[in-house]
C-alpha cells in the first residue's frame, strides 16, 4: 500500500509488480494505521507480517517469523516482534543505544521473559500475527500523527486473548536519521498521540 508517497516509490515498485507475486496499492496519504488496515483487507494469506517504511531487513528475517508461528501450539493467538538494530549507515552513540534499549523508541532491554511479552512491545516495524485478528480489531484510523496506534490495538487484542513473543532472530536494521534535536520533535508529535490514547483508555494513562 502506497501512502500517498512523492519521491517515484509507486512509479518504481509498478515497474516491478509484474515479475513478483506483488499487488500494488496507492491511496492519498492518509498515514500507517489506514495503510495497515488496507494492507491487511487486500491481504490472502493466513499470516500479516509488518515492516517500517525504514527498516531494512536481514537474510532469514521472514523465516524466523514464520518459525515462531509454526513452533506455537496458539498460533492463532500469537503475535511475535522481532529485533529493530540501527543500520550500519547509522554513527552508534550512546544515546541511540539507549533509545533503542530503554524504552523510549523500543526497550528490548527491559523484556524480562521473551516468551510472555507486555502488549506495549507491539512495535509494527518488525511483527507478525494471524491475519484473522488485526480483521477482528483493526488499527485505530484516529490518531493525530504515526504513533501508538499499534500499542493500542495490541491493548485491544490482548483483551481478546492474544499473546506476544519476541524472537532476536528476525533482525531488520533500522536506517532513519536520528539525533536528539529529531527525536525530541518526534516525541512532541508522539505526545499528541498519547493524548488521543489516555482519552480512549483512562485505564492507561499513566503508562504513556
Amino acid at each position: 500500500v502506497d501512502d500517498g508517497s512523492t519521491d517515484g516509490t509507486f512509479e518504481w515498485l509498478s515497474q516491478r509488480v509484474e515479475s513478483r507475486p506483488l499487488r500494488l496499492f496507492r491511496q492519498s496519504n492518509r498515514g500507517p494505521a489506514v495503510a495497515r488496515n488496507r494492507g491487511v483487507a487486500e491481504a490472502v494469506g493466513a499470516k500479516i507480517a509488518f515492516l517500517g517504511d525504514d527498516t531494512v531487513p536481514e537474510p532469514g528475517w521472514l523465516a524466523a517469523h514464520w518459525a515462531v508461528h509454526q513452533e506455537a501450539r496458539d498460533a492463532a493467538l500469537l503475535a511475535a516482534i522481532g529485533y529493530t538494530d540501527w543500520h550500519s549507515r547509522m554513527r552508534s552513540t550512546r544515546f541511540l543505544r539507549y533509545i533503542n534499549e530503554q524504552g523510549p523508541q523500543f526497550g528490548y532491554a527491559l523484556i524480562d521473559d521473551p516468551r510472555n511479552v507486555p502488549f506495549n512491545f507491539f512495535y509494527t516495524s518488525n511483527l507478525s500475527l494471524a491475519r484473522e485478528r488485526l480483521l477482528e480489531e483493526p488499527f485505530d484510523e484516529g490518531f493525530p500523527s504515526p504513533a501508538w496506534e499499534d500499542i493500542e490495538v495490541s491493548f485491544r487484542l490482548f483483551k481478546r486473548g492474544l499473546r506476544l513473543v519476541y524472537e532476536p532472530r528476525a533482525l531488520v536494521r533500522h536506517d532513519h536519521p536520528t539525533d536528539f534535536r529529531r527525536f525530541c520533535a518526534r516525541q512532541e508529535r508522539a505526545g499528541e498521540s498519547a493524548v488521543f490514547f489516555a482519552r480512549k483508555h483512562p485505564e492507561l494513562a499513566g503508562l504513556l
